[in-house]
């Protein structure tokens, strides 16, 4: 199986599948509420990792700011922030368009007013800094509250710090033979209801202990692979069993991921890499789940 990226934050994906009809109907009203959920989780999870990114790394500007002073350059930061504020509704071109200059407005004048001897002096100017980082993260997680899933995806591919980094191509390489090599480990042979218990019970140790290197992060995403798939193969059974304990561990779990990441607990390039690629390979076999089911009901 061929591997590409696809920046995207869905931890959980439930199949649209039910064996009956009225059962099909029933899942795809639960899902629209779900996938709204879902969605919002997912780029809220993006743009407080993209903070953190933000603040704890430097890039390189296209746009030259002409700053008087760090009163002057707080206050252009600002007034971005009021620039947001005033949207109502955007689509995912401009909120990618925001991320992206936020990033780089505030690189610049985080980085300017750093020069400023009164910003070691006293707090005063990494306090306005902050807070207007604040009031820009709130606002943009207001605005995301309309995103659909492919806002999701359009946003994820088009802010990555990574996405075009060619020197990434060894590691996007190797993920992808660690991926392949998965298919190599046999689900579990139990019945639907220890599948799931099991799942839990993994998770939840997982999530107790945490990630803290690249070992124990790979461990965990062969390990969940292995009870993602195993549960997969029992769909047609889960349809009324409560899956939300599994899917909050997952989610509380990916947090952990990307906030280790953004720490340098873990490489904040292999866990974008490798994240994504889990997505990407969780949605493949899902929707080949879903499509044999629907080809059963038919």
């Amino acid at each position: 199986m061929k591997y590409r990226i696809i920046p995207h934050c869905f931890h959980y994906q439930r199949c649209l599948c039910n064996p009956s009809a009225s059962g099909l109907k029933s899942e795809m009203k639960e899902s629209k509420a779900s996938e709204i959920k879902k969605t919002h989780k997912s780029l809220i999870l993006h743009l407080l990792f993209l903070c953190t990114l933000f603040i704890s790394s430097s890039c390189s500007t296209g746009t030259q700011y002409d700053f008087e002073s760090s009163e002057d350059a707080l206050r252009k930061y600002n007034s971005f922030f009021h620039s947001i504020q005033e949207q109502q509704v955007v689509n995912s071109e401009q909120m990618a368009a925001y991320i992206n200059q936020w990033q780089e407005l505030s690189d610049t004048v985080l980085h300017y007013i750093e020069k400023d001897p009164a910003f070691t002096a006293h707090a005063g100017l990494s306090m306005v800094f902050a807070e207007n980082t604040d009031s820009i993260r709130t606002a943009l997680l207001r605005l995301a509250d309309k995103c659909t899933l492919s806002d999701v995806a359009y946003v994820k591919l088009h802010t990555s710090k990574y996405a075009e980094e060619s020197g990434l191509d060894s590691l996007k390489q190797a993920a992808g033979n660690f991926y392949s090599s998965l298919d190599k480990n046999p689900i579990y042979n139990k019945d639907v209801h220890e599948i799931l218990a099991d799942y839990s019970k993994y998770l939840s140790e997982v999530n107790r202990m945490g990630i803290h290197s690249k070992k124990e992060f790979l461990n965990y995403i062969a390990n969940e692979d292995r009870h993602f798939r195993s549960f997969l193969a029992h769909l047609d059974k889960c349809s009324s069993m409560n899956m939300t304990g599994i899917t909050n561990l997952t989610t509380d779990i990916c947090t952990s991921i990307y906030s280790n990441a953004s720490k340098k607990i873990i490489s904040a390039e292999e866990a974008l890499v490798y994240m994504s690629m889990r997505t990407n390979r969780r949605l493949i076999l899902n929707a080949k789940i879903c499509h044999e089911v629907l080809k059963e009901v038919r």
